[in-house]
């Protein structure tokens, strides 16, 4: 049974995005928590929101990221 679900997103500026969400009044943690990536914590159930750098997630996964412009 998984208990922290974990759900990964590309942020074209992790540094950016962190501050963004800490002004809403998310929280981190801060031992996953880089230039290069960021763990987003979200409601009771602890899930977590890995935000990674653009190049870092293209580095694991099969396709190109969608252009969202």
């Amino acid at each position: 049974m998984i208990k922290e679900p974990w759900i990964n997103l590309p942020v074209k500026n992790v540094s950016k995005s962190v501050a963004f969400f800490k002004q809403l009044g998310f929280t981190f943690k801060e031992e996953r928590t880089n230039d290069m990536m960021a763990a987003m914590i979200i409601g009771k159930a602890n899930i977590a929101f890995m935000l990674f750098d653009e190049k870092l997630f293209q580095s694991f996964i099969q396709h190109p990221i969608a252009d969202t412009s």
